[in-house]
């Protein structure tokens, strides 16, 4: 019950009531949920075969609706292209005008990063004429308002999901336990590991699971390998990625930025022969500076620390440019960066939505944790998925193993995981590569009967 005020929490612990009650209530919306699934599946078989109908007399092209809230959590990229020189699908995307993230301005800024690209956009659907399918980038319903509600349209438009992380923590329920799967059409996941898990434990027994993997691959495996965020265009520097997330000291916890981030600037100062990129997660600014924010994550998280790292827009705003200012350091703030991926030689992390995605690179990690990773897997009830990712990563918890990973990288170029690396990407990461796009309109096209 996360929702709850702390004060309410605080007396339900006192009466040791709090983890019955929450047991209770989630077996009962459980038991609610089983029932109406069936319910629910036979709907959405009943509106894909009049959709296959309708599409095969009409002879038009399939109309797909892709969400937009922010720039990072739309995967949908390469997918969009894919269609758009495929005269079966007309693409776009639809900008959710109520819930755009402070760090990317204007709701018109949004669009712009679509428009600037020939993308086809809206900010709502078209009641007169309706998309035949829309893509869910996650299910949080409040980010759509205004513009679709899952559960009053499964059985209009036919609905997907192809979440922009790969959800390797909640042991699944990111890519299988959320009871919203069951309204889906097609629940299109990276790795047979979650498609095997749905069959066995999700309320559809996976019917409605498509194993198509990450469509992030295609980008990261069709780059150029050229990015300007590199000021040494030749690199002689070894190639750096930080990634700190958002959590610092709040919900999943995982983020070092705190710990670390003045000592990343004098280590930068000393070490003229290495390059970093900061690339934080977008929300990493808002949580640090925003009191909306804070208040919001305090209100809503009783375990909420406040922190005074860059506790105010100016002095964020300060760090960024003084790291800018440094003639090895950039900062990147948004947009694509599967160029940077591409370009880069290691990424030191803490944030656990690119475990996967860089892994796909093959290349060398450094995983930052303020707790032994075991207490760390356990708290956030990391799936085998996260499990073996992390085998194939360096692990650190303080600043000397951090240090210790760059100089092995600066020497040797790798940090001895190549093995494992290899292993892992095989084990997950290896479907459809370098053409998960073109897989997933295939398997629209052939399901709709074209």
């Amino acid at each position: 019950m996360p929702l709850l005020p702390p004060r309410l929490l605080s007396i339900l612990d006192a009466l040791h009531i709090r983890v019955p009650l929450r047991t209770a209530v989630f077996r009962t919306i459980d038991l609610v949920n089983k029932a109406l699934t069936p319910v629910v599946a036979s709907r959405i078989n009943s509106l894909a075969r009049q959709k296959a109908h309708e599409l095969s007399i009409s002879k038009r092209p399939i109309r797909v609706g892709f969400l937009a809230i922010n720039p990072a959590q739309f995967v949908y990229q390469n997918l969009y292209d894919t269609m758009s020189k495929d005269n079966d699908f007309d693409p776009y995307v639809i900008v959710c005008p109520d819930w755009v993230n402070a760090e990317h301005g204007t709701n018109e800024s949004l669009k712009r990063l679509f428009t600037d690209k020939g993308m086809q956009v809206a900010t709502s659907i078209d009641p007169d004429n309706p998309p035949d399918m829309v893509f869910f980038p996650n299910f949080d319903d409040h980010v759509f308002s205004g513009v679709i509600s899952l559960r009053k349209s499964y059985d209009k438009i036919l609905c997907c999901s192809l979440l922009y992380s790969m959800g390797i923590d909640n042991s699944g329920a990111f890519y299988v336990y959320h009871p919203d799967f069951r309204y889906m059409w097609r629940q299109y996941v990276p790795c047979e590991f979650y498609r095997e898990l749905a069959t066995r434990r999700g309320l559809r027994k996976g019917d409605n699971v498509v194993c198509c993997g990450s469509p992030k691959s295609d980008s990261i495996f069709n780059t150029t390998g050229k990015c300007s965020y590199w000021k040494d265009s030749s690199h002689r520097r070894k190639r750096f990625i930080w990634a700190p997330h958002w959590s610092v000291l709040t919900h999943g916890r995982t983020s070092n930025f705190d710990r670390y981030y003045k000592t990343f600037i004098d280590y930068l100062r000393h070490h003229p022969d290495i390059e970093i990129v900061l690339k934080p997660h977008p929300l990493l600014k808002a949580r640090l500076t925003d009191a909306e924010t804070k208040a919001r994550l305090s209100r809503n998280n009783a375990s909420y620390e406040e922190t005074d790292c860059l506790p105010t827009a100016e002095a964020f705003d300060a760090f960024v440019s003084e790291w800018r200012s440094l003639p090895n350091a950039n900062y990147m703030d948004g947009g694509d960066y599967n160029e940077l991926f591409a370009s880069s030689d290691a990424m030191i992390l803490d944030s656990i939505s690119f475990m996967a995605e860089y892994m796909i690179t093959g290349k060398s990690m450094c995983f930052c944790v303020r707790e032994p990773l075991n207490e760390l897997q356990s708290r956030l009830e990391f799936n085998q998925f996260g499990k073996d990712l992390q085998s194939a990563m360096t692990i650190a918890s303080t600043w000397d193993e951090i240090s210790a990973f760059i100089d092995r990288i600066v020497a040797e170029g790798d940090d001895g995981l190549i093995a494992r690396r290899k292993q892992v990407i095989e084990k997950h990461l290896s479907v459809n590569k370098g053409h998960v796009c073109q897989f997933i309109a295939d398997d629209i096209k052939h399901s709709l009967g074209r």
